[in-house]
Parts: C-alpha cells; structure tokens; sequence
C-alpha cells in the first residue's frame, strides 16, 4: 500500500512539474512580491515609473489662461499641476495647485479621482481632450483649445 500511495505522489509532482511544458518564457515569468510593491530586491521604495505626462494651456474663466501638466504613472498614481496665468495673486501658491491620486481608463476614457476638477479626458491622437464635470465634451466656439498634448 505504501508503494501505490509513494507512486501517486511522485506521479502528481511530475504532472505538475510538467505543467509549463510548452508555455513560452514569456508565459511562464512570474512576478516577485517586492516589484509588486514597487519595491528594488534590497527593499529600497522606487519612484512610479512615468507612463505619460501630457500638457497644455487651456481657457479660463477668472484668468488669462490655465496651463495644466498631468502625469501619469505606471502605478496608476497621478499628479496634475495647474497654473492660473494672470490671475492677481492672493499669496505665496494661490496661482499653482497640485492634484494628486489615482487614474483608470474605461474604453477610451481617462478617469481621475480627483473631487475638485475636472476629472475626465477623452484619448485622442494628438493627447487627451478634458471633459466638462459632468463628463460631457465641451462645446462652443472654445472647444478646441481644451486639449493636453503628450509630452513624454
């Protein structure tokens, strides 16, 4: 009995030691916990790598122009500065913000988790057109100009 049972268990370790057979390299590549985690093998926290940063100067409102620098990582982490142009200062920062978060693509549309802005931007081939807040396209004789070409 002891001879069938050891001849059942080497036979499912070679089954499964053979399972991979045919898979290219490719297929078979498996990722380590630490690159998971954007963590080096020395443990050591590696910046996100950059996917795509996209720019552009976009109509404003209540000032001159907006230009607008959105970067997206490879983390899906995000960071979009935003410079009112002309605006009358109001103290030391008041015509730059920062939005950072997280971004996904649903179909063709970049999503960010941003509350305060608009957060939402069609692919196009020249970058990404930004959407109005309720995710709509803009429409009007400024239409165009809200478009962020790609940079890197």
């Amino acid at each position: 009995m002891k001879i069938i049972s050891s001849l059942c268990v080497a036979a499912l370790l070679a089954a499964a030691c053979n399972e991979n057979t045919g898979k290219t390299n490719q297929e078979s590549k498996t990722v380590d916990s630490a690159s998971l985690k954007g963590q080096d093998s020395a443990g050591t926290v590696a910046p996100p790598l950059v996917m795509a940063s996209y720019s552009g100067v976009l109509p404003c409102a209540d000032c001159e122009a907006l230009e607008v620098t959105l970067t997206l990582n490879s983390d899906s982490s995000y960071r979009k500065r935003s410079l009112y142009m002309g605006r009358t200062s109001k103290g030391a920062g008041s015509n730059e913000f920062t939005d950072t978060g997280k971004w996904v693509m649903n179909g063709d549309t970049l999503l960010l988790d941003s509350k305060n802005a608009p957060g939402k931007y069609i692919k196009s081939d020249s970058g990404l057109v930004q959407l109005d807040m309720k995710g709509k396209r803009i429409t009007g004789r400024l239409a165009d100009k809200y478009v962020l070409k790609q940079t890197h």
